[in-house]
């Protein structure tokens, strides 16, 4: 049999049905999705906030009851991720809440409408899902709550200073700063301070540098894992914290001091190599970000696995990062954090190094790269565009392979639709014909979401539906080629 045998075209569904016992059979996105955006957060850094813990948990037993809807809502860096995480841990682990069903974690940050319909692709309607817990986090724009109210139960977070007509909501605002006592507990747990100081609740230079930040959650965290050994360190650290200038006052205009002062003092006391190998990871969205995704970008410096790892948990002691030292290992860093390192950093180039790093890990064949790296199959062309690399583009949009295992592990086309989109936006900005080609294949792959969204091979669906397209069925015929162990049907008229 040829590699692509020939079929009359009122085979099509015949085909179709035929190919709906394989690749996509029942991904279970709850597993999926729970593992690819479940917020960790080690208890090393962190310290449970009672009077707030205890008023978030309060609630999520009601909406465990009766359904309903949480929003915890305050400024960036003021503790609520970690706060929800807690207490939903806590519930569901010592309480047995929201027992069998759980919860689902989605972060959603700052986004377009579209882009949150994407991400809400797999759950609107799922009858798998309808009794978990959401839990919506880091929400930008309070339009997007009115698309949360499908969940029976939610809880959402949000950066939101004053809330206005909401009434769907039963509304939780998140203490700005740390109690006295909060912070000393917090400062405790650093292993510098712990080291060189006995007592710090009556230490005035300590108290002070607490006053100057305005005991702001993340910014105590981050002066935890600096090495402050004296009263002096203490007292010159005061002024660079407590003192903004007009760049700052633009970059962070919520805050009345310079909170990019604490990350400067931090990062000052690491050494040359890695500050470097830190502001690198300004090129990553504020998602987790998988060590197999780092290695890639670190690639240029000759880091190994173990050298990335060792550094990564110096980092996390330091707080400017969490790291989860697991089978998979990954870090997530506070947007405010990614904020300030793009500061400093040509982030062009920097999506440059990673497109290349992930080139030569895969061979240059974007479809062998390890599917287990969920980042590089949600965020590949997202870097590529940023890098302003038409070549690879254009190769990774004639990858069909590639996005044959995008599909499998988004278990909806929704994902892929967007990234087109925004490649057609590139090349028509830069007045490049290709749009065209790219404009055709969006509108074929709309058309026919449903089938492709089945169980049917993604090149397969191509040969089939993609007749009309030229070049479609041409890269499609390649790459029937390369497989040895698969048969393909094709339409012939």
């Amino acid at each position: 049999m040829d590699k692509a045998t020939s079929i009359p075209t009122y085979g099509l569904y015949i085909v179709f049905i035929a190919n709906i016992i394989s690749k996509y059979a029942e991904i279970s996105p709850s597993k999926n999705e729970l593992l690819r955006n479940l917020a960790k957060y080690p208890e090393s850094n962190y310290i449970l906030r009672e009077e707030f813990n205890n008023t978030i948990c309060k609630q999520l037993k009601k909406i465990d009851q009766y359904d309903g809807h949480i929003l915890v809502y305050g400024k960036a860096g003021s503790g609520k991720t970690v706060a929800v995480y807690q207490a939903i841990r806590q519930l569901i682990v010592q309480e047995k809440c929201f027992q069998p069903h759980g919860y689902y974690w989605i972060k959603i940050g700052n986004i377009s409408k579209q882009q949150l319909a994407d991400k809400l692709a797999n759950v609107i309607g799922n009858p798998k899902m309808s009794n978990m817990l959401f839990v919506f986090d880091d929400i930008w724009n309070q339009e997007h709550l009115k698309y949360l109210t499908f969940a029976k139960k939610s809880i959402v977070t949000s950066r939101f200073n004053n809330i206005k007509n909401i009434n769907t909501y039963y509304c939780i605002s998140a203490p700005e700063s740390f109690t006295d006592d909060e912070a000393m507990q917090v400062l405790g747990k650093g292993r510098y301070i712990s080291k060189n100081y006995d007592s710090i609740d009556k230490n005035m230079y300590i108290k002070r540098t607490i006053e100057s930040c305005r005991g702001l959650p993340l910014a105590i965290r981050v002066i935890s894992g600096i090495n402050l050994q004296s009263n002096d360190d203490w007292q010159k650290a005061i002024p660079i914290i407590s003192k903004k200038d007009d760049e700052e006052n633009e970059l962070l205009p919520d805050y009345e001091f310079n909170l990019f002062g604490a990350f400067d003092l931090s990062l000052d006391q690491l050494e040359q190599d890695h500050q470097k190998l830190f502001r690198s990871l300004g090129v990553f969205e504020a998602v987790g970000i998988p060590v197999q995704s780092i290695l890639p970008l670190w690639e240029k410096w000759d880091i190994s696995k173990d050298d990335a790892t060792g550094i990564l948990k110096i980092l996390h002691q330091r707080s400017l990062l969490n790291f989860a030292d697991i089978d998979s290992p990954f870090c997530i860093l506070h947007d405010l954090i990614i904020k300030y390192v793009q500061q400093s950093t040509d982030y062009q180039q920097l999506n440059k190094n990673l497109i290349d790093g992930y080139r030569k890990r895969c061979y240059g064949k974007w479809s062998d790269y390890p599917r287990d790296d969920y980042y590089y199959y949600q965020y590949l062309i997202h870097h590529a565009i940023q890098a302003e690399d038409d070549e690879t583009i254009q190769e990774i949009m004639r990858d069909f392979k590639w996005m044959d295992i995008k599909l499998q592990l988004d278990n909806t086309i929704c994902h892929l639709c967007t990234d087109i989109d925004r490649v057609i936006d590139y090349f028509k900005a830069k007045d490049m014909e290709i749009w065209y080609d790219y404009q055709q294949f969006i509108q074929l792959l709309q058309h026919h979401q449903s089938s492709l969204c089945t169980s049917i091979d993604f090149v397969q669906a191509l040969l089939i539906l993609g007749d009309d397209i030229d070049w479609m069925k041409q890269r499609a015929l390649e790459l029937t080629k390369e497989e040895s162990n698969i048969a393909y049907w094709k339409i012939v008229k």
